[in-house]
């Protein structure tokens, strides 16, 4: 269809001299055109950019619409030496994949001289793990 259209043509514009309408180097431009074109910078941009389009669609259509509840485990360690809780040091880091970090929490207090009133002991234990669970709620 293509080269009966530029037959067509070349007939209507070509002078009555020219005998020679080069219609085969027409028509092996025309293929190289057609089966190359996806080669092109420009067509790899237009690709690359609906790639982008179609995964930002895909997300967005995967977001959920309502109440969303994330948990995040964690853990937090208390040294607990000899003292009475004049000095006391507390740290926080969060690790894990950023759509879903845990916490680690590390800490010092030297109240080891103090009554342990919560566990009903003489003074607290010197190293106290306590596990933690991070509730994230959010409505999209």
């Amino acid at each position: 269809s293509c080269m009966h259209d530029y037959d067509s043509q070349v007939r209507e514009l070509t002078p009555s001299f020219v005998e020679n309408t080069e219609r085969d180097r027409a028509e092996k431009r025309l293929s190289e055109l057609q089966w190359g074109v996806h080669e092109l910078p420009e067509a790899k941009e237009m690709q690359q950019r609906w790639k982008m389009e179609r995964m930002r669609k895909l997300g967005t259509m995967r977001q959920s619409k309502g109440l969303s509840v994330s948990l995040s485990p964690g853990m937090r360690m208390m040294f607990r030496p000899i003292g009475f809780g004049n000095f006391q040091v507390y740290s926080r880091r969060q690790v894990g994949p950023p759509h879903n970090p845990n916490e680690v929490a590390m800490g010092l207090l030297n109240d080891g001289n103090v009554v342990d009133v919560y566990n009903k002991a003489v003074t607290p234990p010197l190293i106290k793990f306590q596990p933690t669970v991070g509730v994230d709620v959010s409505t999209g």
